[in-house]
């Protein structure tokens, strides 16, 4: 067996408990420390999506209309309270 490198082992140690907060909901994961192996198994999942940034560049356009353009799927958010008076 093969030692894992130490962004795979800091990586998992974040994306379990990712896992079980989402408990099966849509979620959206952005992060510098995403391994391939994960993206690729995420890819044709449409209740989530890993985006990776560079963090000497961060957060850019082209991020943000990807986050626009392929928004997790699942139920519709409840809306709680009324805004009519």
């Amino acid at each position: 067996m093969r030692p894992r490198a130490p962004a795979q082992l800091f990586s998992a140690a974040k994306w379990a408990p990712l896992l079980r907060y989402a408990g099966g909901r849509p979620f959206t994961w952005v992060d510098d420390v995403i391994p391939p192996r994960l993206v690729r198994r995420s890819r044709w999942r449409r209740d989530r999506l890993l985006l990776r940034v560079d963090p000497g560049q961060g957060l850019g356009r082209r991020h943000v209309d990807r986050l626009l353009a392929r928004p997790p799927r699942g139920p519709a958010p409840s809306v709680r309270g009324s805004a009519a008076s």
